[in-house]
């Protein structure tokens, strides 16, 4: 839909070039290129630079033709102006032709010159050019050293229109590279100048981007603010396309503000918190080894003691050696008392012998089971240990998964600001068709004889008109010619701007004919305009004609698309006698409640050959005979609870009921009869149909 609403827009220039052909617009670029054929040196490329400027728009190679040959014969003759401007002209075509690259290269070529030129104001344009074709191509760095050059000069100068534009765009290669804070900065002064200078629509359009850049940063409550300021003061200005889109950011931001929280989430909360926990824990643990291995060492201690029982032991063995020994040297009885005193150290040592071995045994009880304890406590160490690096490994991935999930986020929101960027530019687009449109309907409105112009000339007459869009492809016409009236009701081919194009092209050649010749008759009008249609639209062309062999020269050589369909008639005033001639389009007359009918040719006007010719038809009107002239929009119009054509024969029923009704009486019926049977549907061509009471 919107590429369709681009092509009318572009048919409607057209339009407007030819509607005006000997006005200021193409008579400038005719007398250029007149002019291009004499001049010399640097006018010549003054001249060339002047038509790049104006074909930037309407044809960009055939500007970048124009800079090309300019920029040549600039730096032939060495003049460094002509050389600027041919850059500047190359810079904005190959912008126009998304060539980014090659504009970058254009403008600082520009740049170049005006630096050694001292144009300060040349300077800080180029600057923010460059800038804008670095943001194109995602170089926001180097984009945002030239706009703050640009911005500098601009200060220096006092220009605030500059300054604004400049901090605009800084803001906006911000916003783009994510450092939102320091875009609402820069939007800020744009907007404080805004509002100094009363630009509403720069106020609203700087609001919605602060409104974005808070939204981003997750702010929702400033970007309500600023994008709720920017609906209230688009709808006081009636600023209709930046209000819905204000209105579109702000239900986003709605959207947005439901779905996320700058908080961390309750899971990374818990997964800190049992880290915390497993590392308290492991701590505690290794206090409590160190306590067991402490008191472990103390009881290991203990085993020095099994090294005075083994000296214990010997030592009683050799008492025990020493006693038969004594007894063997000395005799029993000399040695009575001293082997009793042997015995009972003897008995002594032992007893103190199994204690011992008894201490030392439960020592050995005690080692085996703190040494188990101990490697149990280790297992469990390495357990706890080998799950918290677990955790912890899951946790690092957490944080990645995390982190690319974030960038994933600011990777939408970038995107998500460029749409917003390009949709603002499609509903400013959409808006400035829609202006032109509506400009061509009151072009067309004020090329088209006015309702009371044509009541002055036909006193009891009525016309329904009724384009399909805002502009129309039929169009009615009335002439004073002499002693007689001349009106007419045409259908050109399509409906909408390419109609329209149409109808101004037939309305200006009627005009033009009856201007040149006196007394002609309906054919020989339809006759002239026929070939005149041939010739504007170039039906045939020259080379065309030399190239057709003997035999190729037929009627399938003529059809063409473009034309128009017609019913003209000449109605003499003394004599009542009236002619009438048409391509296609008939003429019904009503006379004592009985209906005629008059058909034209079954030629098309454009799509006939030069010598075809046209019957006039005359007919003796009385007084209170009615006469339509109309196009095919309304007996082929669809609707009805079938949904199919209204058709001739119940248009014809329709006008024999009220063709006695007064005449704007008329044009009410048809009107809502045929709005009636459209419905809910929808209106499928231009109508129009013209009514004369004589």
């Amino acid at each position: 839909m919107f590429y369709n609403r681009i092509r009318d827009f572009a048919l409607l220039v057209i339009i407007l070039v030819f509607t005006y052909e000997a006005s200021v617009a193409q008579g400038q670029i005719q007398g250029l290129e007149t002019k291009l054929e004499s001049a010399l040196g640097n006018e010549k490329a003054q001249v060339l630079n002047q038509l790049a400027k104006l074909y930037l728009r309407k044809d960009a190679i055939q500007s970048i033709q124009y800079a090309e040959e300019a920029l040549k014969l600039s730096i032939e003759n060495k003049y460094s102006n002509g050389e600027s401007n041919a850059h500047i002209n190359l810079g904005n075509a190959h912008d126009l032709l998304n060539d980014h690259n090659k504009a970058l290269n254009s403008f600082k070529k520009a740049l170049a010159i005006f630096s050694q030129t001292n144009n300060r104001n040349a300077q800080a344009y180029t600057s923010n050019q460059i800038g804008l074709e670095y943001k194109h191509l995602k170089k926001y760095s180097s984009a945002g050293t030239f706009c703050k050059k640009a911005l500098k000069i601009y200060e220096s100068l006092g220009d605030k229109d500059g300054v604004a534009h400049v901090q605009s765009n800084l803001g906006d290669i911000y916003h783009k590279e994510g450092r939102f804070d320091q875009a609402i900065a820069m939007y800020k002064k744009t907007l404080s100048i805004d509002r100094g200078k009363g630009n509403h629509q720069g106020v609203v359009a700087t609001l919605s981007r602060i409104g974005s850049a808070y939204s981003n940063l997750g702010n929702y409550g400033n970007a309500e603010k600023n994008l709720e300021e920017a609906m209230s003061i688009a709808k006081k200005n009636n600023l209709s396309s930046q209000y819905n889109s204000a209105k579109n950011n702000l239900a986003i931001v709605m959207r947005n503000k439901e779905e996320y929280s700058d908080s961390k989430t309750q899971y990374e909360k818990d997964q800190e918190v049992e880290s915390q926990q497993y590392l308290e824990e492991v701590k505690e643990k290794s206090i409590k080894i160190q306590q067991q291995a402490s008191n472990f060492l103390d009881q290991i201690a203990g085993l020095t003691e099994a090294k005075q029982l083994i000296e214990l032991k010997a030592r009683i063995q050799q008492d025990d050696y020493n006693i038969r020994l004594l007894a063997k040297e000395h005799g029993a009885a000399q040695q009575e008392n001293k082997i009793q005193l042997l015995n009972a150290e003897n008995n002594l040592n032992q007893a103190e012998l199994d204690k011992k071995m008894a201490e030392a045994k439960n020592i050995e009880i005690i080692i085996y089971a703190g040494a188990g304890a101990l490697l149990l406590v280790i297992l469990l160490v390495i357990l706890i240990y080998s799950r918290y690096k677990a955790k912890q490994r899951a946790n690092i991935d957490l944080a990645k998964q995390n982190d690319e999930i974030t960038k994933q986020k600011n990777e939408i929101f970038k995107q998500k600001s460029e749409i917003e960027e390009n949709r603002d530019q499609l509903a400013k687009q959409n808006q400035q068709i829609s202006d032109s449109i509506d400009y061509a309907k009151r072009i067309q409105t004020a090329v088209l004889p006015s309702f009371d112009k044509v009541a002055s000339l036909l006193p009891d007459s009525m016309i329904l008109f009724k384009p399909k869009a805002k502009v129309s492809g039929d169009f009615y016409w009335v002439k004073d010619y002499g002693d007689s009236i001349l009106f007419a009701a045409v259908d050109c081919t399509g409906h909408g701007v390419p109609g329209a194009f149409m109808s101004i092209i037939g309305n200006n050649i009627l005009n033009q004919i009856v201007t040149q010749y006196e007394s002609l008759t309906p054919s020989a009008i339809l006759k002239l305009l026929s070939q005149e249609v041939i010739r504007r639209l170039q039906t045939k062309t020259k080379s065309q004609t030399e190239n057709d062999g003997d035999n190729q020269n037929n009627k399938a050589e003529w059809e063409v698309k473009d034309g128009m369909d017609i019913a003209l008639c000449s109605f003499n005033k003394t004599t009542l006698e009236l002619t009438y001639a048409g391509a296609h389009n008939p003429l019904y007359m009503i006379r004592d409640g009985e209906l005629s009918e008059w058909k034209g040719e079954k030629l098309f006007l454009g799509g006939t050959k030069p010598d075809d010719t046209f019957t006039d038809h005359k007919i003796q009107l009385q007084k209170g005979d009615v006469v339509y002239l109309f196009s095919d929009g309304f007996p082929d119009q669809r609707g009805g609870p079938e949904d199919k054509k209204f058709y001739y024969g119940p248009f014809q029923d329709l006008l024999m009921q009220i063709h006695q009704k007064p005449m704007e009486d008329q044009r009410i019926t048809l009107d809502k009869t045929i709005t009636d049977w459209i419905g809910t549907g929808e209106q499928i061509d231009d109508m129009i149909i013209f009514g004369v009471r004589v």
